[in-house]
């Protein structure tokens, strides 16, 4: 699998065979990171020029119980990990668009650190790009959902991370909403 030419979204005028040498060349660069594919390419958009297609790769996707109920996380590690790595756990922002890349920033962080375990969190109530939402209210994407329960959930996430890690410290990067829920972490918790 993995060719693109027969998909819904491609233009007629685009190069024939385009897709193929894109995902050979896509298929190299994730060789010299130590990366496979795990999945078929899937075409998300396309311009008159360009095309954006999501290719799933390595990872673990790692649900946790929270008291809400579940929350996702996708877990990536370095390839030259330790008995007791850091855990880099990022939050994403408010803003309800499962393009945010937080998944694909955990991997790129995994895998230009030694001894790095990173995860991407999937807040209460939001949905990502492979239709997965973990339990809870998002709220209106205005600031409105940075409760003490949520919070808590987050923080629960993060020990259970930890355990099962077996990790010496933590640290915690959130974007925007991710950040507030990140400062509100350190007050609580």
């Amino acid at each position: 699998g993995g060719v693109l030419d027969g998909q819904p979204l491609r233009h007629s005028f685009a190069r024939p065979g385009g897709p193929a040498a894109d995902l050979a060349w896509v298929e190299s660069v994730l060789a010299g990171l130590a990366l496979r594919r795990t999945g078929p390419p899937v075409q998300v958009r396309i311009g008159k020029r360009s095309s954006l297609g999501r290719i799933p790769i390595e990872g673990q996707t790692v649900w946790l119980e929270i008291a809400a109920g579940r929350l996702k996380t996708r877990v990536y590690q370095s390839s030259k990990l330790g008995e007791h790595p850091v855990l880099a756990v990022l939050v994403h922002g408010d803003i309800p668009d499962p393009r945010q890349g937080l998944y694909d920033m955990a991997m790129r962080l995994a895998h230009i650190s030694d001894d790095v375990v990173a995860a991407g969190v999937l807040r209460p109530g939001y949905t990502d790009a492979q239709g997965d939402t973990s339990s809870g209210r998002m709220g209106y994407a205005i600031g409105d959902n940075y409760t003490p329960e949520v919070v808590d959930d987050v923080d629960a996430a993060i020990r259970q991370l930890k355990a099962r890690h077996h990790a010496a410290r933590v640290v915690v990067i959130g974007h925007s909403g991710g950040g507030a829920i990140t400062a509100d972490l350190i007050g609580r918790h």
